[in-house]
């Protein structure tokens, strides 16, 4: 009760809340606390001893922002979440913590409705509790697989093609895909079968368009895995089946309200993700994360559920084991948006996919291989979707009309607008990549200039870029790109300047009004 009355009093940035009290333990406390007009909006972590799922889940749809069980991490992770909260609480208020733009009053979803929705979430699928009563049972052998698997020829075959297990002409059928299967191993097998279950679930709702993003960022992510980082693919192909599956069911329990979500996030040029949280009263991520925790899935593929729409910084700070496969989820996201398409949801790269590209030293020709990659299994996997394709579409009418038009893209490293290379690429643009010092020498063969900063430090550097290239004797038109939250001031007043995070509508629109309609029309293929 002091600390409910002290809170009310002084209003601080954070509060760190303990459960096990007298009197009123921490659970009521953060009930009053969210319950009064001056403290609801201060960001709240609970950490204490407590440890029950349904404990855990109820707290943060009672508004809790983070919750910390005493003894699973160190004090360092603690301060570094805090820290976080603070942090992210000025963001979505200018400044000022503990002062919430959002009052409860403005949400579409009450706190109950969306604590019924959890609750009644709460258990796992039934197909992903088999998968998990096999996978957890102390004494599961390679026979319990197979022995399960041949009870159930449908999920071993999904499994299979999710694998991308490849059979001999000769093979026996089912039993041959699960001697295949199996051979695996129980680790692999895990995630294959845990994928290929919530790919069944998922398969009752009608959000055709969000599925096969979902299949397509989990074939995308193993294939980053690979290529991009070296590493396992199974964990990654996991993860990214499973990194948006929070949208569909959100859309499901609440379909007029999330469409409120979409119908403003075209209109307010703002990520879904934010006004999901000021409409719904939670996110897709977090959501999902939540559930994945409670229905006993392992850790790092809630971790990279939970915090795909987060910076590099925050992912290394709170990813409990893997902090790379969540990068590899974040890629693979940010690539499906930039090469296909296809999705109905907001078109924009968030400036932590390019972050991540920049701290995984990846190279385009890496993205690149990735997407071939990803190419041939998608040919494979497509039949789990019945009767849609998950091939590369043609481009939408936004996005289409500058094949072989010319860009100089200008930053200080080749890995920082990689996503925006290979967006670019599909849109059949010729890119020309040059540095600050050197693009005045290398811009005379393009049509349109595109300075790219990912940090204030570049900023002097590119207006004097800027500056030549306006002051040069045949002078180009410039857009500039903001890739990360960048405050240039006025220095690039008078120039076309597209902020993070980057939509690419609003790039092929810019595009489109600042290239010579002429050369659309006079420029084709030379023919080799």
């Amino acid at each position: 009760m002091e600390a409910v009355a002290s809170a009310v009093a002084h209003r601080p940035d954070v509060i760190a809340l303990d459960v096990m009290m007298p009197v009123v333990d921490g659970f009521e406390a953060l009930k009053r606390l969210k319950q009064t007009d001056v403290t609801r909006n201060i960001p709240v972590l609970m950490l204490t001893a407590v440890s029950e799922k349904k404990e855990v889940m109820n707290s943060l749809v009672d508004g809790a922002d983070d919750y910390v069980i005493k003894g699973s991490v160190g004090i360092k992770n603690v301060c570094a979440r805090l820290e976080n909260l603070i942090q992210s609480s000025k963001d979505q208020t200018g400044g000022h913590p503990g002062h919430g733009p959002v009052e409860p009053k403005c949400r579409l979803v009450s706190d109950p409705k969306l604590q019924q929705t959890v609750e009644e979430l709460s258990r796992p699928p039934a197909g992903v509790a088999r998968v998990l009563s096999i996978a957890n049972a102390p004494d599961c052998t390679a026979r319990h697989w197979a022995q399960f698997l041949e009870k159930d020829n449908g999920l071993a075959q999904t499994m299979a093609a999710l694998a991308d297990v490849h059979l001999p002409e000769d093979s026996s059928g089912d039993r041959e895909i699960t001697r295949k299967l199996v051979s695996l191993g129980t680790r692999r097998l895990l995630y294959m079968a845990v994928s290929a279950a919530m790919l069944s679930w998922l398969s009752q709702y009608s959000f055709p368009a969000l599925q096969r993003h979902l299949l397509r960022t989990a074939v995308l992510a193993r294939c980053v895995a690979v290529d991009v980082l070296g590493g396992d693919s199974d964990e990654a192909l996991a993860a990214g089946l499973l990194h948006d599956f929070g949208k569909i069911l959100l859309r499901n329990s609440f379909p007029s309200q999330y469409d409120s979500v979409l119908e403003r996030a075209g209109q307010e040029k703002t990520p879904a993700i934010e006004l999901e949280r000021s409409i719904l009263g939670t996110d897709h991520a977090a959501f999902a994360g939540t559930l994945l925790k409670a229905w006993g899935l392992p850790a790092e593929l809630a971790d990279a559920v939970r915090l795909h729409h987060n910076t590099w910084r925050e992912i290394t700070e709170e990813a409990s084991f893997n902090p790379s496969l969540v990068a590899a989820v974040q890629v693979a996201d940010a690539l499906d948006r930039t090469w296909n398409l296809a999705t109905d949801e907001d078109d924009r790269i968030q400036h932590y996919a390019e972050a991540a590209v920049r701290a995984l030293d990846a190279k385009q020709r890496c993205l690149k291989a990735a997407l071939d990659r990803a190419a041939a299994h998608l040919k494979r996997v497509e039949s789990l979707l019945p009767g849609e394709t998950l091939r590369k579409t043609d481009l939408p009418k936004w996005a289409a009309g500058f094949a072989w038009k010319k860009a100089l893209l200008v930053q200080n490293s080749d890995s920082g607008t990689l996503l925006l290379g290979t967006f670019l690429d599909r849109c059949e643009v010729v890119v020309e990549r040059a540095s600050f010092q050197d693009a005045l020498e290398k811009m005379e063969k393009c049509e349109v200039v595109f300075i790219c900063l990912s940090e204030e430090a570049e900023i002097e550097e590119a207006a004097n870029t800027a500056e030549k290239i306006a002051a040069s004797e045949k002078p180009l038109p410039v857009c500039v790109l903001l890739m990360a939250p960048v405050d240039a001031g006025d220095k690039f007043s008078g120039l076309n300047v597209l902020e993070s995070p980057l939509s690419l509508k609003s790039l092929a629109e810019t595009f489109r009004e600042i290239t010579p309609p002429a050369a659309v029309e006079d420029a084709h293929p030379v023919e080799t």
